[in-house]
């Protein structure tokens, strides 16, 4: 129980842009309209918004989708940017992650925020599982994963699709930039926090 309590107290209430990403056990105060709040238990899974990669894919998740868009959420963990699309007013998500735990917790926090209508997720490995012609591709994971993806996600979206990849430090962006300009995508913008980088 000490633990718990313990492993509790390091998740706060999170905001980023018009997003505010609250731990199931917070309470927080009344806020004015324009907020759009994602209520999260992590359980065994990564993303909480308290770590860097996760809000700059947040940040650049609000600066990119547009209501009707259909994403993929590569390695959702959580689910935590799966909800923020389908909350932010995507038409369709696919959340897919290769870890049973985290398929779970994902399964979960899509139920506690209603959402389960607009995001199917899926026990898989990357995009195997999911149909082309997306709108938006959005990965939180670590830089060798981040470059197969970049290598292969063309094909899934439309002509003028985005691709979102977060996870790495300004270290492995050079390395990450050539396989972009070689899949044929162009920087749009780049989200920095400290160390890390979201393009």
């Amino acid at each position: 129980k000490e633990w718990s309590e313990a492993w509790k107290q390091e998740h706060k209430i999170q905001r980023v842009g018009r997003l505010v990403v609250k731990p199931t056990w917070a309470t927080m105060p009344p806020l004015g309209p324009g907020w759009v709040i994602i209520d999260l238990d992590p359980g065994m899974a990564f993303g909480t918004g308290g770590h860097s990669s996760t809000r700059l894919a947040l940040e650049a998740l609000q600066a990119a989708l547009r209501p009707g868009h259909v994403l993929a959420d590569v390695g959702t963990g959580t689910g935590i940017l799966a909800v923020a699309a389908a909350l932010l007013g995507a038409s369709r998500v696919y959340a897919v992650d290769s870890d049973p735990l985290a398929v779970r917790s994902a399964r979960a926090n899509c139920r506690r925020n209603s959402v389960e209508a607009v995001v199917e997720v899926q026990c898989a490995d990357f995009l195997t599982e999911v149909p082309g012609d997306l709108d938006g591709i959005i990965a939180n994971i670590s830089p060798h994963a981040d470059a197969t993806l970049a290598s292969v996600a063309a094909r899934y979206l439309k002509s003028e699709g985005y691709l979102i990849l977060s996870g790495f430090t300004s270290q492995a962006e050079p390395e990450l930039l050539e396989t972009l300009s070689d899949a044929g995508f162009e920087v749009q913008q780049r989200f920095a926090e400290s160390e890390w980088v979201c393009l």
